[in-house]
């Protein structure tokens, strides 16, 4: 049997996602609390090409204690369920920096529509 392959991954994680990889087209994640108060990461990754779940894991650094799927929905919902629980949001783009502890006018923007190029990259 196949291994499913995909190039646009939602997860959930117990640990901060911590490498950039080139692989990477595009991956954001935002700190969140259980109703009990443990903090994990809500996020979402585009990739070069498909990948299967465990190299997925590989890319991003965590191989334990993550929730890793095919995103389900488009883009923009992915970034913005990542967005909800901002300031406390980072951001890998162009596959060569990260972008953290910044003052994210950009979470701003996005609540306003006005971000378009991060949903028209190729």
């Amino acid at each position: 049997m196949n291994a499913v392959k995909a190039d646009r991954y939602a997860f959930t994680s117990w640990q901060e996602p911590r490498k950039t990889d080139g692989r990477i087209k595009f991956m954001c994640w935002g700190k969140e609390a259980t109703q009990q108060g443990k903090e994990h990461y809500q996020g979402y990754i585009e990739l070069d090409k498909a990948y299967t779940l465990p190299w997925v894991k590989r890319i991003i650094g965590i191989v334990n204690n993550i929730h890793l799927e095919e995103a389900r929905e488009d883009r923009y919902r992915n970034i913005s369920y990542c967005l909800k629980s901002k300031p406390e949001v980072s951001l890998i783009l162009d596959r060569k920096r990260r972008v953290e502890d910044e003052p994210l006018d950009w979470a701003d923007e996005f609540e306003n529509e006005n971000l378009t190029h991060l949903f028209n990259f190729s």
